[in-house]
């Protein structure tokens, strides 16, 4: 009995100044006279693996990694390059015993570091006329950081202004990365070469997203209204190959009646990809389509 607790007490101790060992070999690296190896047994096994003491050495070389021993504290190490970890036979060892235990490598965590990355600034509404509780505030953060549009002022954006058809090109036309210097001609009799939203509203028509009127004009000081705004995002996403026909959907509108037969298919389109849904069943296609509604209808089909 005494000899068991003997020999319990020294196996303690054993384990103790081999992990006291790891430490002081894996801090003094720079001592090439230690030149300190791990031994394995037949051969290097993967981390993860039980590795048994044998004459043939392998250095552990360059990686870092935790020592798990059968008793005691894991053992963290980050050996340098040319100089790897060595479990050494402790002193005082007893020679009955066999050398050496089962050991378990695995690889360690990397050091976190100190200096977290920093988090992108968050958005500050600059408008006063946008309440902080807007259910479109969102919606309007896309557009204005983006570039699509922004507001009439540093301080006001307009959300129940409407928008006219030249500008809802023109938005589509920012989403698109048009090249305004390859669209120097003009379709349309009253889109005057020259003008800020021309070359936007050439791609437009260029690309059978607008049509214009039989008159041969675009009538780009208009007001868009919500069908025209559907039929000219739709459009977009045919030219995008992101469309597809529905008009299934529409049943649960009490004004499909109101909707132009050539927009019906766009509006059933929206509805079903819930770019627009209207108000308590109300789609309103003929009203003019304000600010914040343009916004929230853009952000929905950019989602």
């Amino acid at each position: 009995m005494k000899r068991a607790r003997l020999t319990a007490v020294l196996l303690a101790a054993a384990m103790l100044m081999s992990a006291l060992a790891v430490v002081s070999y894996a801090d003094s690296g720079s001592d090439k006279s230690v030149y300190p190896y791990y031994y394995s047994y037949p051969y290097p096994y993967p981390y993860g693996y039980p590795a048994y003491g044998s004459p043939s050495a392998y250095p552990l070389t360059g990686y870092p990694a935790t020592i798990y021993p059968p008793y005691g504290t894991p053992i963290d190490v980050y050996p340098s390059y040319g100089y790897p970890v060595y479990v050494a036979r402790p002193p005082y060892y007893p020679s009955y015993l066999p050398y050496p235990l089962p050991i378990v490598l695995k690889p360690a965590e990397p050091e976190k570091s100190e200096t977290e990355p920093a988090e992108e600034p968050k958005w500050v509404n600059p408008f006063n006329d946008i309440p902080y509780d807007a259910d479109y505030l969102e919606a309007l953060e896309f557009v204005v950081t983006r570039g699509l549009f922004s507001g009439i002022s540093a301080t006001e954006f307009a959300p129940d202004a409407t928008m006219t058809r030249a500008m809802f090109v023109t938005v589509l036309g920012r989403i698109a990365g048009v090249s305004v210097s390859s669209y120097r001609m003009s379709s349309f009799t009253d889109v005057s070469q020259g003008t800020w939203y021309a070359p936007y509203v050439e791609w437009a028509a260029d690309k059978n997203i607008v049509c214009g009127y039989g008159d041969g004009t675009f009538r780009p000081e208009a007001n868009v209204t919500i069908e025209e705004a559907i039929t000219f995002l739709a459009r977009f996403a045919g030219y995008k190959n992101e469309y597809n026909d529905y008009t299934n959907f529409m049943s649960r509108y009490y004004d499909t009646d109101e909707i132009d037969e050539w927009a019906l298919p766009y509006m059933g389109w929206a509805s079903a990809y819930l770019i627009y849904n209207g108000v308590r069943g109300y789609l309103n296609p003929q009203k003019p389509a304000t600010r914040s509604e343009i916004a929230v209808i853009v952000w929905n089909f950019a989602k």
